[in-house]
């Protein structure tokens, strides 16, 4: 909820939540659910990323089973992004990251970035505690928004329609256990 909201802050016109589940098995607060609401960030319940290319983004319906995990349908859809922040949890299922051209992995399985978040991936940036490439520690939320601040220094340079807000934020969300 944090990234979508500080992307929103920091002047997407769309921020839009991708989550797996319903708002009734998230394990966030339902006040954060309220409050990212209150400030104009949409929420796909019931839905999952299964892959990104370019501003692509491809979307499978899930369902829940009766202990409330989600399931796939094979229903998908596709939706276009200016950028992608991903928040994945302790565990998920991230393996279509490997397949995004640039992405590059650390031994322990962390997405390698640079001082600025950003990954081998144009335009793709990752923000976790362990994300850090200096080896420092540091919350997600402030490594999504040094990300996001970063990349709207970028995009006022390069693509000024995004600097203005014309830009959609997609936060995807993952639960820490399945």
């Amino acid at each position: 909820m944090d990234a979508a909201r500080t992307a929103r802050r920091l002047g997407a016109d769309e921020a839009l939540i991708v989550y797996r589940r319903d708002r009734t098995h998230m394990p966030a607060h339902a006040f954060e659910a309220d409050e990212a609401v209150e400030e104009g960030i949409k929420i796909k319940w019931l839905a999952a990323i299964k892959g990104i290319v370019g501003p692509e983004l491809t979307i499978e319906t899930t369902t829940l089973d009766a202990e409330g995990h989600p399931q796939p349908t094979g229903q998908f859809e596709t939706l276009s992004a200016d950028a992608v922040v991903l928040a994945l949890g302790q565990t998920t299922e991230s393996g279509f990251l490997r397949k995004v051209p640039g992405l590059t992995f650390g031994a322990d399985g962390t997405i390698v970035v640079g001082f600025d978040m950003m990954t081998g991936h144009r335009g793709l940036f990752a923000a976790a505690t362990r994300s850090l490439a200096s080896g420092r520690s540091q919350s997600p939320s402030a490594t999504a928004t040094r990300s996001a601040e970063y990349r709207r220094v970028v995009a006022r340079r390069a693509l000024p329609s995004v600097a203005k807000g014309a830009g959609r934020i997609i936060r995807d969300v993952a639960p820490t256990s399945l």
